[in-house]
């Protein structure tokens, strides 16, 4: 289940980069605006049982596995993400079941 949680994450933060060229400001991706997608379907959709801190733990299990990166830019002072590379354990076809689900249109790594 965590696995699934961190491909969730994942696609969630892509789909935000994507809209912006591959960079987006950390805050666009908090484990708070993210917990309800990355939950979806799991303990009966209760969000009591929504935990942000998994959430903050599946960011920072992709960003070790260098999957995302949070970088400063000299045009911002804030903390960006940017997509460093794809997933590369997940199965055939499940890109672009995510690639739907989330409704991303186009790749960007």
């Amino acid at each position: 289940m965590f696995t699934e949680m961190v491909v969730r994450t994942y696609f969630l933060i892509y789909k935000q980069c994507y809209i912006t060229d591959n960079f987006c400001p950390s805050n666009k991706i908090s484990s708070r605006i993210l917990v309800s997608d990355v939950y979806e379907n799991f303990y009966d959709n209760k969000k009591s049982n929504h935990v942000p801190s998994v959430v903050d733990d599946c960011v920072n299990h992709l960003k070790k596995m260098g999957y995302i990166k949070f970088i400063k830019t000299n045009s911002s002072p804030k903390w960006m993400v940017k997509i460093e590379k794809n997933l590369d354990f997940i199965l055939d076809g499940e890109e672009d079941f995510y690639f739907k689900k989330y409704n991303i249109t186009q790749k960007i790594v």
